[in-house]
């Protein structure tokens, strides 16, 4: 709530945003109505809601005919580790798993794919995993204590996008962190 209403502020002192409405809402009930995007980008959220089958249908919903669906999740159940925990996840997906769930509502899935294989994987396992335990040991549980925000240092945000960047040679890889799908809203 509190990025909702800082975005606000910013786009109202801006005065040259095309960004027309904000709002706070939830996945399971967005508040827009039927047929309103074009597009519907759903980063890392669907593992977090108990019922992922309803979001995807909002997802359906708010979408114009021909509307594109992108989301990201964390993939492969077996990768689950006491991070997922920590971070509220109730789900990994499986590339067949997080197709289906989408098919199932109506989209055609025009890509799905593997991402964050073998840097990424590298870094969460050797870096982000002792940070949390670290983090765990010291009897914090604290949203507002996560790892050093890449994004806060323009150095070390370049660095590691650098060093991320392998990844892509490895894209036709069937395995990684997580799940890349692309779909249409069918029309």
């Amino acid at each position: 709530m509190e990025y909702v209403e800082y975005l606000a502020r910013k786009v109202k002192t801006s005065g040259s945003s095309n960004i027309k409405q904000i709002k706070y809402g939830s996945v399971m009930a967005i508040p827009f109505p039927d047929n309103t995007f074009n597009m519907v980008v759903s980063g890392d959220v669907l593992e977090h809601v108990k019922d992922d089958d309803k979001a995807v249908q909002e997802f359906y919903r708010v979408l114009k005919q021909g509307g594109i669906c992108a989301v990201t999740v964390p993939a492969i159940p077996s990768l689950w580790d006491f991070s997922d925990e920590w971070a509220g996840h109730l789900r990994r997906y499986t590339r067949e798993g997080i197709v289906t769930l989408f098919e199932k509502n109506g989209f055609v899935v025009e890509d799905v794919r593997f991402w964050g294989f073998p840097v990424v994987l590298l870094y969460h396992r050797f870096v982000y995993l002792p940070y949390v335990r670290k983090k765990i040991s010291g009897g914090v549980r604290s949203d507002t204590e996560r790892p050093p925000d890449a994004g806060k240092h323009k150095f070390l945000s370049w660095a590691l996008g650098t060093i991320f960047r392998v990844d892509s040679c490895f894209r036709w890889a069937p395995y990684g962190i997580g799940l890349t799908l692309m779909a249409r809203k069918q029309g």
